[in-house]
């Protein structure tokens, strides 16, 4: 009963129409916005190290009535299955070769809880994470197409290497993601662009062992709803330093079938 309770409050707390295929049909799925707030071992709210920051958003899918619930957000995506003791089970929802697994617990109509863990061989990460739900963010819920590297010389030749190939973490594209699309702006993965006269567009530097790395990221919208998308990093100024690559993103169009074929697709089950 308590299961079929929690289902049920589920599905009236987290959906809201998010897709529609035309005019007068129902919705292909519904999604709910949430921020994302970092917890300490403490159960408290992580100090915030950049006030400048954007908060992380992530946006959940619900199905089959509340019993399954997507997690998606810049990254990892997560599945969710409704248990006898009301609360959710998660795993990745591309299979990975590490170990993990994640609790969530609905607290009430605009707060949820999830722990997560992932084992890679002897390290072990932990997580705690407290959703806020978002009633004024709209974010719309893309996905990425095979991802065109261009150049990794700053994975290969710039660190002496050769007949290296580019990493999983470079050619895994986003299955799932949240994109604020605005009229001057663009939100992704945390980080703003800014139109620089049809395209959008942000530049911004990290280190690369003893270089800076110059990273200028671009969206370039291609119609109504596709955005080409442009990663191009520079380390030192160096042409021989780079990491480049290209894709495209589309919002999401409710092809479950489909999407889990490809997350199959997409698994690494590499020992």
């Amino acid at each position: 009963m308590r299961r079929i309770l929690i289902g049920v409050i589920a599905l009236c707390l987290l959906v809201v129409p998010a897709v529609v295929a035309q005019d007068d049909e129902p919705p292909a799925f519904e999604t709910s916005t949430w921020q994302v707030i970092f917890l300490d071992e403490n159960g408290d709210p992580e100090p915030v190290e950049d006030e400048d920051a954007l908060p992380e958003i992530v946006v959940f899918i619900t199905l089959d009535d509340g019993e399954t619930l997507i997690e998606v957000w810049s990254g990892v995506d997560v599945i969710y299955t409704l248990g006898d003791d009301g609360l959710y089970s998660g795993a990745t929802i591309i299979e990975e070769s590490y170990t993990f697994a994640a609790t969530l617990e609905i607290l009430d109509e605009n707060t949820m809880h999830a722990e997560s863990m992932s084992l890679y061989g002897t390290q072990e990460f932990s997580s705690s994470l407290l959703y806020e739900r978002l009633e004024d963010v709209e974010a719309t819920v893309y996905t990425e197409s095979e991802r065109d590297i261009i150049e990794y010389t700053q994975f290969a030749e710039c660190l002496g290497r050769v007949g290296v190939e580019v990493g999983r973490a470079w050619t895994l594209p986003e299955l799932l993601v949240p994109v604020q699309v605005g009229e001057d702006s663009i939100i992704f993965a945390g980080k703003e662009f800014v139109d620089v006269g049809g395209a959008y567009e942000i530049v911004w530097t990290q280190e690369f062992g003893q270089f800076e790395n110059e990273i200028t990221e671009t969206f370039t919208p291609l119609d109504e709803d596709t955005l080409a998308y442009r990663y191009h990093a520079t380390a030192g100024g160096r042409d021989d330093c780079e990491m480049i690559y290209e894709s495209t993103f589309i919002p999401f169009d409710g092809d479950f079938e489909a999407l889990f074929a490809h997350a199959e697709s997409l698994a690494d089950t590499d020992e």
